[in-house]
């Protein structure tokens, strides 16, 4: 069973949020996420979708997390979350991207900036989540 699979990039701002994009199958691939490895390249993300909230029990760093709604607009952004902790996107969130902690700059993205994804996504996203 696979629990991942990789669908491209991500933008924000005309800016590069992650090169590499890889997309969690399933409960399983959710639930399991990030646990189990001991670093993620600040490059790389992990969309879950769909996902509200997060943990990072059992998880050895930080991660940052973008919270983004139905449209792919940012509802939350959460910095260097610890591990063994929980955060949630608020109203409105359909899903996150996680990525290495400390791989987001202060105050970017902002709330309601759109994520726009590069090739690779549109014929994987599921129809719950509509980024453009």
């Amino acid at each position: 069973m696979k629990l991942w699979s990789f669908l491209g990039g991500a933008e924000c701002d005309g800016r590069s949020l992650a090169r590499e994009v890889w997309r969690a199958h399933g409960p399983l691939g959710r639930a399991v996420g990030l646990l189990g490895r001991r670093s993620w390249p600040r490059a790389r993300a992990l969309w879950l979708n769909p996902c509200r909230a997060i943990h990072t029990f059992g998880m050895r760093f930080d991660i940052d997390a973008v919270f983004l709604d139905a449209e792919g607009r940012v509802t939350r952004v959460v910095r260097r979350l610890r591990p063994w902790r929980t955060a949630s996107g608020g109203p409105g969130t359909a899903s996150v991207l996680e990525l290495a902690g400390g791989a987001l700059p202060e105050g970017w993205p902002a709330a309601g900036a759109r994520v726009t994804w590069a090739s690779g996504f549109e014929a994987a996203r599921s129809p719950g989540c509509r980024p453009r």
